[in-house]
């Protein structure tokens, strides 16, 4: 009887055994199947959600994409697109050649967009790349051929023939635009009723024919190649104090006015056309126009720059004192290239300064 109860005890003990351990599978298998569908569920959801994270991924390059970047990629400028700024690309400074760069002032570019800069300080022109690669250079101090001493103005039509204005030699030099000296000629010695005073500034047309600013006698003196006397322009609507100048694409004349701190405007027979900004220009120091007939124009007093079009809009402005990217200690001079690049010559940091333009698709 003990035997058989024993059995059954043990019987029911290996059956009751089995079932606990069914039950552990089938409760294993439920937990499976939960999981399994879980992960059925995230991967629906990963899907569902990967075009929208791809989109957000997609917006953040755009975004990143968009906006001022340094970059040294050029892009010409259409008339009818807008320049809404100008980004901050690099520095020319240091040593150029045989000497650092001192006091840069005047301007230019020759045919390839090669930068030309009259480094005052050294009294020398120097040529660059628009990188800032050394090219060449071309006088030093003294009196004599290829000498200069305080260059202060370059002028040019064609980015083929260059007169610098050799103030305290008292004389023009031309060159060409290997910086290879061709001829001079004395200014004192020119065909005029009475001396020509302090030159401020030097232009030419495109026929050639030579403009020099005389503010000691309040006129502009016009010459032709050959430095005959063509014309001069005075007096119009008031006193001329006559400063730095620069021509459009239509050879009309702007000339910086000292006296009313404007822009006055002659046409190419030397006709007064009128004036612009008036008041505005306290301290105008540099003018350039682009091929598009957009003026610029460097404040030495406000150290800025500042872009207007040919009826005097501003289209803009920026610059202040400072040692920042878009700040200045002396600005003198700009030029502008046919890519629509922007150099600012900075005597107070002994730099030219470079700016891209940000342009409006």
């Amino acid at each position: 009887m003990q035997s058989e109860t024993r059995r059954r005890f043990v019987l029911h003990s290996v059956g009751s055994s089995e079932n606990s351990f069914s039950d552990i599978l089938i409760a294993h298998e439920h937990r499976r199947c939960h999981i399994d569908l879980m992960i059925s569920l995230f991967k629906i959801k990963m899907l569902r959600l990967i075009p929208a994270v791809t989109v957000v991924i997609c917006a953040m390059f755009v975004v990143m994409s968009c906006g001022p970047k340094r970059t040294t990629e050029r892009q010409q400028i259409h008339p009818a697109r807008a320049i809404r700024g100008y980004v901050y690309v690099n520095d020319i400074q240091g040593t150029l050649g045989t000497r650092p760069l001192s006091r840069p002032g005047a301007l230019s570019l020759d045919p390839s967009g090669n930068l030309i800069i009259c480094d005052a300080g050294n009294n020398r022109l120097v040529k660059v790349k628009p990188d800032g690669t050394f090219i060449t250079e071309t006088g030093g101090f003294g009196f004599t051929r290829d000498n200069f001493n305080s260059p202060t103005a370059l002028g040019t039509s064609d980015r083929v023939n260059f007169y610098l204005l050799d103030s305290s030699n008292d004389r023009i030099v031309r060159l060409d635009y290997d910086l290879n000296w061709l001829s001079d000629v004395t200014i004192g010695d020119l065909p005029v009723e009475y001396p020509i005073g302090r030159s401020a500034s030097i232009a030419v047309n495109s026929f050639g024919d030579i403009y020099i600013s005389d503010p000691d006698n309040s006129r502009i003196v016009r010459f032709d190649s050959e430095f005959g006397l063509l014309s001069e322009l005075t007096e119009v609507g008031g006193f001329l104090d006559p400063q730095v100048m620069a021509f459009d694409s239509k050879d009309n004349l702007y000339v910086v006015n000292r006296e009313k701190k404007n822009l006055v405007v002659f046409d190419n027979y030397d006709g007064y056309v009128g004036s612009l900004l008036d008041g505005e220009l306290s301290g105008a120091s540099g003018i350039w126009i682009d091929r598009h007939d957009r003026i610029f124009i460097v404040d030495g007093q406000k150290n800025s720059v500042s872009v207007y079009s040919s009826n005097g809009k501003v289209f803009y402005s920026f610059g202040s004192t400072g040692q920042s990217e878009y700040q200045f200690r002396h600005v003198h001079s700009v030029c502008v290239d046919d890519d629509g690049w922007l150099y600012v010559s900075d005597q107070g940091a002994d730099k030219v300064a470079v700016f891209r333009p940000a342009i409006t698709e």
